[in-house]
């Protein structure tokens, strides 16, 4: 009976995250999108030999793709935004959680400004929308044209750099890591102004 009680204490302690020095230090990215196949990376505070059972997301399974000196999973489909803790479990029955929580994250567009630009690129282009600034990378397409992303100036405000485009109309589409967004919204290209005359061509100081 005294030999029995022994095992429950030792298992009881194998999986209680107090009896453990591991611990996650830190993990990116803190907002992912719902669809999945972002790459989590996830810190330990020092290396563990053993196999890694499982990998959670707010009760979600994330895929193990490495267990190196940084542990990587993907990310799988969540069908509604939601927010908790990561959790990894080892094969020595080691269980330990995030003190940070992850988040999925619904995107959406609102709209984008401008809407009509001429031909010769470099204009702004400004999308504003929510949950823009998650997962790994963000990249806008215009058409098969990519749209450089500048400096982020606003919380909720995705800014890029227009290449040069011939004029026609154009759809925009937004994506996040493997997320695909289309924005219902087109862009139109027109022809650049032309200078035909400048009157007067004098002027007085």
């Amino acid at each position: 009976m005294l030999y029995y009680k022994f095992l429950i204490s030792i298992n009881k302690c194998l999986i209680n995250e107090k009896c453990t020095s591991l611990y996650i230090k830190d993990f990116s990215p803190k907002l992912i999108p719902l669809n999945g196949k972002t790459i989590i990376n996830i810190y330990l505070n020092e290396y563990i030999n053993e196999k890694i059972i499982e990998i959670l997301l707010v009760n979600i399974p994330c895929l193990l793709i490495n267990s190196s000196n940084i542990i990587q999973c993907q990310s799988q489909l969540s069908n509604s935004s939601r927010k908790g803790q990561i959790s990894i479990r080892f094969s020595n029955s080691i269980y330990i959680l995030s003190k940070e929580n992850i988040e999925y994250c619904q995107s959406s567009i609102i709209s984008i400004n401008p809407n009509i630009v001429y031909e010769f690129g470099g204009q702004i282009l400004h999308i504003n929308g929510q949950n823009l600034f998650i997962g790994n990378e963000q990249k806008i397409f215009i058409d098969n044209y990519q749209c450089i992303q500048i400096k982020q100036t606003l919380l909720n405000t995705l800014s890029c750099r227009l290449p040069s485009m011939i004029s026609k109309i154009y759809n925009i589409t937004f994506k996040i890591d493997h997320q695909v967004i289309n924005i219902e919204q087109k862009l139109k290209v027109t022809p650049n102004p032309i200078v035909q005359d400048i009157d007067p061509t004098l002027s007085f100081a």
